[in-house]
């Protein structure tokens, strides 16, 4: 699967609006697609035209997402074309809030190493937010374009994952290390140097040790 998204995030309005496409998948209610139902879906569509989308309330949320409803397909869907927005509160999900002081916004396939049906995908994403934000992503990212107070970031797979992820504050600083042909980079808002220090040392070996398991 491809998700091609795009995402606006006004942390002041604690509101999101996304569009995208997720191709190379099908999907129908024998595959759980999860939301906040404080969003709203205004558009939902394939190549055989519009498809109807409703949240399932009466359902539980995704295992460590409360918050979550699944959603019900009107129908099987290929290449499915969405866009929905709304707001999110801090207290929404465990994993997903957009607060005056910070993002912090997710899209799952699957909770590892719970789910058996965890399947990865590639994305493409472009999120725009305030300029005065820190961002950190989970992907290759490309200089912000700035205009109007906002920026503007495209955010890349660099191999398949499981999860898009982004976290954004006004309060970031970051603390940078490189040894080794490895960078880390902690974010962090109450920079403390004896604990970064102690953070990215760990970071460093856990990072040598996966190099050593898998190559």
């Amino acid at each position: 699967p491809l998700y091609r998204v795009t995402v606006q995030v006004d942390p002041a309005a604690r509101t999101v609006a996304v569009r995208g496409r997720l191709d190379h998948f099908c999907a129908d209610d024998s595959a759980r697609l999860y939301l906040s139902p404080t969003l709203r879906f205004e558009e939902a569509r394939d190549a055989s035209g519009p498809l109807s989308v409703r949240f399932d309330t009466a359902a539980p949320g995704m295992a460590f997402a409360e918050g979550t409803r699944p959603l019900v397909l009107a129908r099987r869907a290929c290449n499915l074309e969405f866009a929905y927005a709304g707001r999110l509160s801090e207290a929404d999900t465990v994993v997903n809030r957009i607060t005056p002081d910070l993002v912090e916004i997710a899209s799952y396939s699957g909770w590892y190493p719970a789910s058996p049906s965890l399947t990865t995908f590639d994305f493409d994403v472009t999120y725009t937010l305030p300029a005065g934000f820190v961002v950190a992503a989970n992907g290759e990212m490309d200089a912000a374009r700035i205009q109007g107070g906002l920026q503007t970031i495209r955010v890349r797979s660099v191999a398949p994952t499981f999860d898009i992820a982004l976290v954004a504050s006004p309060k970031l600083k970051t603390v940078t290390r490189s040894a080794g042909g490895v960078t880390v980079e902690l974010f962090t808002a109450t920079p403390d140097a004896t604990e970064d220090t102690r953070l990215i040392d760990e970071l460093m070996a856990s990072l040598e040790l996966y190099e050593r398991w898998y190559g």
